[in-house]
């Protein structure tokens, strides 16, 4: 997106960095709430295209201390994007702010475990009580058992991305061979 006024800011863009990292530039509004300096930022395509709104307000019951900031949907006419999901969102969640997006553009990314956030936590007890739990319980990977730990399923074996030699040893140590 070149740098020009949205309705979300008077001043955004997109660069990209040499790296091939994208860095999103915002306006923040000085009679506003203060935002810090960098934010992560999701970008909701493909599959998941639609999918922002359901997934922030997701993120926000899972974790205490959560709450919406600005939120801008995307008006009718800006086709590929729908009428009504999310051109722009930020939240909070325990006093550190995100934002998300959905692009029904053509992108050759998705999410992936290249992009992940880590979560401190202040003890087994924590992890126990909900979070864990809540944010896996519905993959399809997910085992099903609620002891705050992410077990793999046994009945596949891993996801694609790993080699086929290692999941061929993979096979070996779950059968102990």
């Amino acid at each position: 997106m070149p740098l020009d006024k949205y309705p979300f800011s008077e001043r955004y863009g997109w660069l990209q960095d040499k790296y091939g990292l994208s860095w999103q530039l915002i306006l923040s509004n000085p009679e506003g709430e203060e935002r810090p300096f960098i934010v992560p930022s999701l970008m909701f395509v493909g599959k998941v295209c639609g999918k922002a709104e359901e997934s922030t307000n997701f993120y926000m019951s899972v974790f205490k201390n959560s709450r919406r900031g600005i939120v801008a949907h995307y008006p009718k006419g800006m086709e590929p994007d729908k009428e009504g999901t999310i051109m722009f969102t930020d939240f909070m969640i325990e006093n550190q702010w995100f934002a998300a997006m959905d692009s029904a553009r053509a992108h050759n990314f998705a999410f992936n475990e290249a992009t992940s956030f880590m979560v401190y936590c202040d003890g087994a007890v924590r992890l126990a009580q909900g979070q864990v739990r809540s944010l896996v319980a519905d993959r399809p990977d997910h085992d099903g058992r609620d002891d705050g730990k992410r077990h793999a399923r046994t009945d596949r074996p891993p996801h694609a991305s790993v080699p086929a030699d290692e999941k061929t040893r993979y096979r070996r140590i779950r059968k102990g061979i």
